[in-house]
């Protein structure tokens, strides 16, 4: 989560001073942001794994 907002801050911060300067958006802007987006997504989806790995310790084997 923190390199997730990291990345979504600067490509925004970064995004905002082009636009308001120079009135385009630069790539580098939309990399961050789309980084910013896929770690935030992926740290989700490992953090549901984990959560059904535990699920499945607590669980009682079937014997």
């Amino acid at each position: 989560l923190p390199i997730s907002l990291l990345c979504f801050l600067v490509g925004l911060r970064r995004g905002a001073y082009s636009l308001y300067f120079f009135r385009h958006f630069p790539p580098l802007a939309e990399i961050l942001l789309i980084a910013a987006l896929l770690t935030f997504l992926m740290g989700l989806i490992g953090e549901q794994i984990a959560q059904l790995r535990l699920v499945h310790i607590d669980e009682e084997p079937l014997e």
